[in-house]
């Protein structure tokens, strides 16, 4: 007995024009698949700022636009001299940005306007 394979013609399938509503439904989900990455974007990964106020001088100028980094802050705190962007205390809505000048562990005196950190001085820019 022969083994005989019989070929069959590959049948293509003919590409019928889309529809109207298949076209509006691949955009429909092409954009909500883009929403969800910025989503994801803006809350785990940058967001957006705007410094207002004059307590930054001159580092950050009142009106500036950050962009703020967050992925650092899943793999540990704030080190000494990182800039960071927190919600107010008695103000959820509202948003400071400031240097970190102290991390646990350290003593920080202010004495004339003169920043100590463990008793070592500060040389701070001056505005």
């Amino acid at each position: 007995m022969d083994d005989e394979v019989q070929a069959t013609p590959s049948r293509r399938k003919q590409s019928a024009p889309q529809s109207g509503w298949r076209t509006f439904w691949d955009w429909v989900k092409a954009i909500v698949i883009a929403l969800i990455i910025a989503f994801c974007i803006h809350q785990f990964m940058f967001q957006q700022f705007v410094v207002k106020g004059d307590s930054m001088v001159p580092t950050l100028l009142n009106g500036e636009r950050l962009l703020v980094d967050k992925i650092p802050f899943y793999f540990g705190p704030p080190k000494r001299g990182d800039i960071i962007v927190f919600r107010y205390p008695l103000d959820v809505r509202q948003t400071d940005v400031k240097r970190v000048v102290g991390v646990p562990g350290d003593r920080l005196r202010l004495v004339n306007k003169q920043l100590f950190v463990s008793g070592k001085a500060v040389q701070e820019p001056s505005g």
